[in-house]
Parts: C-alpha cells; structure tokens; sequence
C-alpha cells in the first residue's frame, strides 16, 4: 500500500451540502470513516472495527447501528472494504501527481520557454547570470508549488524532497504544497549554495524546519515570525 499524503483536499461547502441531513454524530463519523480510508484505502467490513474507528463505543447497540445505516450510505462495498469512491479516486490522482512532480524535479523542473529576439540572440543575459530584479521569480511546476528560477535544480530540488520526507518520518508532519512554496521562498533568500548547505544540515539533523546560520560571512538569522508575519515558531524555522 502506497503511503498516503499527510492532508487531502476538503471542499467544505460540498461537504456541508452533502451532509447537512446528518446528525453530529453521524458528521463526526463520517469524517474519521474518510480520513481513516485515506490513510489506508479502505476502510474494514467488520462492524466492530468501524464502531472503534467512528469513536461511537460508548453509544448504545442501536444507536451504533442507526449510525453506521447513515454513513455507509456515503461508501462502497468492494473487495478491499468500504470505500468513498470520490475520495478513493482523489487518493490515486495525487499520489499520481505526487511521483509525476518527483520526476520532473529530479530532471530538472518545467524547462523555461526560449524566445529568440531581433538579433538573433535567445537571452538579454549571455553570461545567464541572475539580475537581481529577477530573484525569486516564481515558475510553476506541473504540482501546486512553485520554485524560484535560481533555485529550480535537480540536485536541489532532490534534496528539498530527501529533507521533506525525513521531516515526515521523523515528525509526522507532512509538508503540503502551500508550505512547501513558503519554504522555496524563505531558501531563495538564502541563494543556491545557501539552500543547499541549509537543506543538507536540516535533512541530516533530522530538523522539522530549517536552520540559521552564516554562509559567506553573512548571519541569517531573521525569525520566520519577523519575515512571515507573528505566529508560533518552531525549532528550525517554519511558522506551525
């Protein structure tokens, strides 16, 4: 089985409308019921099990029943156990997406579009030296998170993904693609070598964010909370 995304998308105003004949209770259940199954593709036929899994053991024999009535309502019977189709096929799109991007990262991202001018020349900048004005510009990926011209290599972009997935396995906190963004943002600051040393010292570490330290004689050691606004900080460098 395919290791699930920490989070998957959740379209409230469907759910409000799709749910809005249920009890709490019932709300409640059926939202532990998807979330188990996105962790695990499916969710068991044993009716003991599920009663566990919705958190309704304390509830009356009946009670438990009529629940569990309501809420299967919104899963499939399949070989594999209950299963929310739209959340099933949700599940396979982004794990789909998810290996797709890996592999454009490590070739290197979307590649830029070349135009040639008046004279012939692809580039106002032979020498592909960075203006200043054009640091950290964003490109989009084919994922939903963008990475800065400067910074879109596959020997970084490799590493990016080495030091997200021991912050994973080590935290148990996925980095989604909206925070992945802020941190290709806070690393462009840095510069490509800076990233580097930075994201290398942080998968070694096993840190949950990122590190301060001085490259090239230059002290980064700004807060997050004092470049991205207040808010709890953790350890190594991400707003929670």
């Amino acid at each position: 089985m395919a290791k699930a995304p920490y989070s998957f998308d959740f379209r409230h105003s469907d759910f409000i409308g799709g749910t809005s004949y249920m009890s709490a209770a019932e709300v409640g259940v059926y939202i532990r019921f998807l979330c188990y199954q996105w962790a695990n593709e499916s969710l068991p036929v044993c009716q003991n099990r599920l009663v566990s899994i919705g958190g309704t053991k304390s509830e009356p024999a009946e009670a438990q029943k009529a629940i569990l009535g309501v809420v299967l309502e919104k899963f499939e019977r399949t070989d594999d156990g209950w299963q929310n189709k739209g959340l099933a096929e949700l599940r396979v799109k982004t794990l789909e997406r998810w290996a797709k991007n890996k592999m454009n990262g490590k070739k290197g991202g979307r590649p830029p579009s070349v135009k040639k001018k008046p004279n012939g020349s692809v580039s106002d900048n032979p020498n592909e030296t960075i203006p200043e004005e054009g640091r950290g510009k964003l490109i989009p990926s084919n994922g939903r998170a963008h990475i800065p011209d400067a910074l879109n290599k596959p020997e970084l972009v490799d590493q990016f993904e080495k030091w997200r997935q021991v912050r994973y396995d080590k935290h148990h906190d996925w980095l989604d693609d909206v925070q992945a963004e802020t941190v290709w943002l806070q690393l462009s600051r840095l510069g490509y070598s800076g990233a580097v040393q930075c994201l290398q010292a942080a998968t070694a570490s096993g840190w949950k964010g990122l590190a301060h330290f001085r490259v090239d004689g230059q002290e980064y050691g700004k807060t997050p909370a004092e470049v991205y606004g207040t808010g709890e900080v953790d350890h190594g460098g991400l707003v929670k």
